[in-house]
């Protein structure tokens, strides 16, 4: 069966958290050998790997080198270094900040397929919304507060202000400590929010940059059409079909029926478009369930229980026997060991 499509990422991205941890005196060889990347990788600015892998680092790295703001550090790091790449350049080079946020987050899945943007626009202020393509991926702390800084530092320098955006939204609790966040981001911060959001002001959008640049932006627009094309496939029906399952638990409702009806094709479409991408709807529910399980338990604030009927199992023994099918090892002595 092919391998289902995995979100990926930039591995500018990769080099940037690794860039801020060898500061903190990990041994480059250290993280490739702990993560699994290699120095071909590292080295290769076309490379990308798999968002279980960046996950894993943002996880893992914080508590590693004892830094409770590490996802700020690395923003203020990346950003010495122009890390974002031709993202970043895009945004620069447009005419004014409103253009350049637009064309950025047209190009984001070069640096990651794995969030989507979403821009609205209302009489004061416009609201950008950062949506995860696959709930079994969702990014942790770091990795928002990371992106978010990453766009707020890019924006100051591009307009040589000290711009501020009206508030940011995050959906992980508040940490014991957020003076970095406050000292970066200079605006009403809230946490435990249903989404991850930043509200910035049409009067700043509408603000002409420093380094604005009509051909380089062409150029760096052609480039970056041209780039795309060469990014993992997303789009396969069978992701489509993933995310209409991860929709449908968020329900209780996980069946055919549901699924079509998501999709907007009939029952037997799904079933001949899945068979022709070597996999079935009962595959696809099965990793879903097993990503989504590996995910739910590094939270602990849900119970294994709870855990067990957020993934739409009957019951707790239920899900028990199909996480040791999966990992073989219970769910609680996976909590535990990791």
């Amino acid at each position: 069966m092919p391998a289902r499509p995995l979100p990926t990422v930039s591995i500018t991205i990769v080099r940037g958290v690794f860039a801020e941890a060898i500061a903190r005196g990990v041994a480059p060889a250290a993280l490739c050998e702990r993560f699994g990347v290699t120095p071909e990788q590292l080295a290769d600015a076309d490379a990308r790997v798999g968002l279980d892998v960046i996950r894993r680092i943002w996880d893992e790295l914080p508590p590693l080198v004892g830094a409770n703001d590490f996802g700020l550090a690395v923003a203020e790091r990346a950003h010495e270094s122009g890390a974002l790449g031709l993202v970043g350049y895009v945004l620069r080079s447009a005419p004014t900040l409103g253009d350049g946020v637009r064309q950025a987050l047209r190009y984001q899945r070069i640096l990651t397929d794995g969030v989507r943007g979403r821009w609205s626009a209302s009489e004061g202020d416009a609201r950008i919304v950062f949506e995860d393509v696959d709930a079994a991926f969702r990014p942790p702390r770091h990795a928002v507060e990371f992106g978010f800084a990453s766009i707020l530092l890019l924006v100051r320098a591009a307009t040589s202000r000290p711009l501020a955006p009206i508030a940011i939204e995050m959906r992980h609790p508040r940490p014991d400590d957020d003076a970095a966040a406050r000292r970066i981001f200079a605006c009403a911060l809230s946490y435990d929010a249903p989404e991850n959001a930043i509200v910035l002001r049409r009067e700043d959008l509408a603000r002409p940059l420093a380094s604005r640049d009509a051909h380089l932006s062409a150029l760096l627009d052609r480039h970056a059409r041209l780039l795309e094309p060469r990014l993992p496939d997303r789009a396969s029906f069978t992701a489509r079909v993933r995310r209409a399952l991860s929709d449908g638990l968020a329900h209780g409702v996980i069946d055919l029926d549901a699924v079509a009806k998501r999709v907007a094709v009939s029952r037997r479409t799904v079933q001949r478009r899945l068979a022709s991408e070597g996999t079935t709807l009962v595959r696809v529910l099965d990793e879903l369930r097993r990503d989504l399980a590996t995910t739910y338990l590094r939270d602990a604030t849900l119970d294994i229980q709870e855990i067990a009927l957020l993934l739409g199992f009957s019951d707790q023994s239920a899900f028990h026997h199909a996480f040791v099918r999966w990992k073989g090892k219970a769910p609680g002595a996976y909590r535990r060991g990791g």
